[in-house]
């Protein structure tokens, strides 16, 4: 159930009902599995977060956050916490999104792993910018451009599109270069 619902998220084919994965959930709270738990909840909250359900989305995404801080596995908290900074971008909530975010970084660091270091920055200076603080956004627009090297293809418009944001007040024409 874990992995039909994992494979259909990724794939973007039609998710099963939700008792699938509540089943998943069931299962792995019965064998104390921490890291599969978590594993289940994030894919729930992040079916939530497809139907716009984000209060839903956040519940789980934080029941997630538990389950992977007690198994112990970096790579799972970041990818949850990363998820949370998501959903508050989503919701507006910029101060949580940026503590989320920086939080994610410092796991990222921790796991000397560059793409998700990039995606830290560009939460963060997404967060700045939701925030009005357009300086703060310079600053981690910039942190950013050295790690676009590790970002995929298919993110790059996604990241040269929040950095050119951040231009836009302190440097219009490194902002039109980036958008």
């Amino acid at each position: 159930n874990l992995l039909l619902t994992r494979t259909c998220l990724l794939t973007g084919h039609p998710l099963p009902p939700d008792s699938c994965i509540d089943y998943a959930i069931s299962y792995y709270e019965q064998k104390k599995d921490c890291l599969n738990l978590a594993e289940a909840y994030f894919y729930k909250g992040r079916s939530f977060l497809n139907r716009h359900e984000y209060v839903k989305a956040m519940y789980d995404c934080k029941q997630a956050q538990l389950q992977a801080i007690q198994s112990g596995d970096l790579k799972q908290q970041h990818k949850i916490v990363e998820e949370i900074a998501y959903v508050n971008g989503f919701t507006s909530n910029y101060h949580l999104q940026l503590q989320n975010a920086k939080e994610a970084l410092r796991l990222a660091k921790a796991l000397q792993d560059d793409n998700r270091i990039a995606f830290s920055y560009n939460f963060i200076n997404r967060a700045f910018l939701g925030l009005g603080i357009s300086d703060s956004a310079y600053i981690y627009a910039q942190k950013t451009i050295p790690y676009l090297q590790s970002v995929k293809e298919k993110d790059m418009a996604y990241f040269l599109t929040i950095i050119g944001l951040s231009y836009r007040y302190t440097n219009p024409e490194k902002s039109k270069y980036y958008c």
